[in-house]
């Protein structure tokens, strides 16, 4: 399928056969634009491979597993620690390395929600697309400077909250993750208040008292959810002033790509700390610890410095509009 332009989305214009060979005028995020009908079109660059001909030449196929060998110019940016580096685009494709936050590769080539990557050395690998940014990912702001964020690690002290499935109590799973978060939007320049720093009884008023005494420019609640149904899961992001929607949407979004969990959406929810908060607030729910998956996943290291990565970047993609 030729298209006219480098989007699955965008208008098909026609087809070449198979082995029919075609001009390479340059390569973008896995796709080649060709010459086509006196014109150029894109083709999804795994259905080429390079010509015997050499030079800008290659041969389409039918073949998805064929690559045309990228020499891009375009990076990608890891935004996560302990990204796993594959030898092929899948889960099941052996590991050949790690990557952590901050790291930078050149992209050779991509397939599906993958991204081939130069390494060290001339060797490639594969990284999962949600587990990188591109220069082209908007986010004018690169840093947090300036902003004052307020965590709410949910209940604490004679406020238990949900018990997981193994006896635990939310407000451990609280505590901890917020304390990742905070590290983490420090780093990225953030002012950050916590409304318990340890395991203590805060009423709803004096939490929200907390976001107004330090005018907040936003107030982000950590929570994790539970249900009497053991396969219930997802992470879900809510609000209750309409100007805070599309801060919950931005958190959400990166939620749902870095944490792994079902993607529930974004909802309104007349909670307290919500409801009576004079600033941008909303209240994340982490996972169900009630379902064994979701709490196998959620008291790793990992999990925690995902949703800190996922707060951080939704925060800065927010303030940068």
């Amino acid at each position: 399928m030729v298209r006219s332009k480098p989007a699955l989305q965008s208008e098909a214009i026609g087809y070449i056969q198979r082995n029919a060979v075609v001009k390479v005028y340059e390569k973008q995020f896995g796709w080649a634009k060709i010459d086509y009908n006196g014109g150029t079109g894109w083709v999804a660059s795994q259905f080429l491979y390079p010509s015997s001909a050499g030079g800008s030449s290659a041969v389409a196929t039918s073949d998805s597993t064929s690559h045309v060998s990228g020499q891009s110019d375009e990076k990608v940016t890891v935004n996560s620690n302990g990204v796993r580096i594959r030898k092929g685009p899948g889960t099941n494709a052996t590991i050949v390395g790690f990557a952590n936050s901050g790291d930078t590769f050149q992209i050779v080539n991509s397939q599906g929600q993958w991204v081939q990557v130069r390494l060290n050395g001339g060797r490639t690998g594969w990284i999962a697309s949600w587990l990188v940014n591109s220069p082209s990912d908007h986010s004018s702001v690169q840093s947090l400077k300036g902003y004052t964020i307020v965590l709410d690690p949910g209940h604490g002290g004679s406020d238990p909250g949900a018990i997981a499935y193994n006896g635990m109590f939310e407000k451990a799973f609280t505590l901890q993750t917020a304390q990742e978060v905070a590290a983490k939007l420090r780093d990225a320049g953030a002012t950050v208040v916590m409304t318990r720093l340890d395991d203590r009884y805060i009423s709803l008023a004096k939490r929200v008292n907390t976001s107004d005494v330090f005018h907040a420019n936003a107030f982000v609640s950590l929570h994790f959810n539970s249900s009497p149904v053991l396969n219930t899961n997802g992470v879900t992001t809510y609000y209750y002033q309409d100007s805070s929607q599309g801060l919950a949407q931005d958190i959400q979004e990166e939620l749902a790509k870095q944490t792994g969990l079902q993607n529930d959406g974004v909802r309104f929810g007349d909670y307290y700390v919500l409801r009576n908060n004079p600033n941008k607030a909303v209240l994340m729910e982490l996972g169900f610890i009630t379902n064994p998956n979701d709490l196998s996943l959620v008291q790793t290291e990992q999990y925690k410095s995902n949703v800190a990565n996922a707060v951080t970047q939704g925060l800065m993609h927010y303030f940068g509009k």
